[in-house]
């Protein structure tokens, strides 16, 4: 790689045979990353993250920095997804290449394929294979790595706990489980872009503080917390 000539400017001065002064040649200004906005018009940087346990991902925020559950804050993406495009107009689904068959018991087996009409409106479609299995057929679109054995024992949990369940709830309560089941798990190890993926579709959210089943999923903590740790003050 050739490299530029040194320009130098030679010039007289009284007194002085010569003077030799050497041209600066301006150099490009590294230019920081653009601020990201979220939905609720709050400006952040997109600072580096660190993950922690395979599980937590920490940043650096004004003031301070934030512990951010992976999985809970994923889980809430994919919920609210869903659930927009349900309102939206209907779920659409995808057929699988081969159904997904999971062994239940009897009267679970009973219990699910008797609602097998209504989960069809958020795109799960499944049948009974005899009498003590579930075929899955179909499952929401854009789902990502979903558990579908997962899925279908936390369907069947729920119609347990919760006989004669009305339509709607069991349509909600079937998108929180498919989200839960589609999200990035604890252990899972992300990439700085997947972990920044993450976070910028949070931001998108007009809530994105708990996950479907409540919990948090971020903890912030400011400097004083760190200065009053390490005896500062």
């Amino acid at each position: 790689e050739r490299t530029a000539p040194l320009l130098l400017e030679v010039r007289e001065a009284p007194g002085v045979p010569f003077e030799v002064a050497q041209l600066s040649v301006p150099r490009p200004t590294p230019q920081p990353l653009p601020p990201a906005v979220t939905a609720r018009g709050v400006v952040t940087p997109l600072s580096p993250l660190l993950q922690v346990a395979r599980t937590y991902l920490v940043r650096e925020i004004e003031n301070g920095f934030e512990v951010i559950d992976q999985h809970a804050l994923h889980e809430r993406i994919q919920y609210e997804d869903l659930l927009a495009r349900l309102r939206a107009g209907g779920l659409e689904s995808q057929r699988l290449l081969v159904p997904d068959v999971v062994d239940v018991a009897r009267h679970e087996c009973q219990l699910l394929v008797g609602r097998a009409e209504d989960l069809l409106q958020v795109g799960i479609e499944l049948s009974a294979l005899g009498d003590a299995t579930i075929a899955v057929h179909s499952l929401p679109a854009r789902l990502a790595k979903p558990r579908t054995s997962a899925l279908v024992k936390d369907l069947i949990a729920l119609l347990e706990e919760e006989r004669g369940i009305d339509t709607e709830r069991l349509l909600e309560a079937a998108l929180q489980r498919a989200a839960c089941r589609s999200s990035v798990m604890s252990g899972d190890e992300l990439t700085q872009d997947e972990m920044q993926t993450l976070l910028r579709r949070g931001r998108d959210l007009l809530s994105d503080q708990t996950c479907v089943h409540g919990r948090p999923t971020r903890v912030r903590f400011a400097i004083a917390d760190l200065e009053r740790a390490f005896q500062r003050r």
